[in-house]
């Protein structure tokens, strides 16, 4: 029996410094310590003079939501043009919305209003809430 993640072979002891440890007759294998970046899929093959078997199961690491990157205070002139950008992470991917004043900020309802999302890596995204025509009503925090 060979234990292997995303097709690399495992061998509990060498790899990361007992990272992973395989039962002795290796019908099963323990992560230590999980990290996001242990998900994935996991394969036992078996062989024997008769043939051989592949078993996969796939591992989803959940993982906290985290903001990054917080946006900035802005200070503009009435008329301008202003982003604020947030870079967050999390698995499953977070539920993000924009508050001003402890309330929802209706992108739907002011054309001048939009958010654009992106992906940064894997996980991680940042949000930019961009608003045109800037005026005394957009004040808030």
């Amino acid at each position: 029996k060979q234990w292997y993640q995303r097709r690399v072979a495992i061998t509990a002891g060498i790899d990361n410094s007992n990272k992973y440890r395989i039962s002795e007759d290796k019908s099963s294998l323990s992560i230590n310590n999980i990290q996001e970046e242990d998900g994935g899929m996991y394969t036992v093959v078996i062989q024997t003079t008769l043939g051989t078997k592949h078993e996969s199961s796939s591992i989803t690491v959940i993982m906290d939501p985290v903001i990054i990157k917080s946006p900035n205070s802005l200070t503009v002139a009435t008329g301008s043009d202003v982003s604020l950008t947030c870079v967050y992470s999390g698995t499953p991917k977070p539920y993000f919305f924009w508050n001003k004043n402890d309330e929802a900020v209706e992108v739907e309802s002011d054309e001048r209003i939009s958010t654009t999302e992106e992906y940064v890596d894997k996980n991680v995204r940042r949000d930019i809430l961009s608003i045109s025509r800037v005026s005394q009503l957009d004040a808030g925090s």
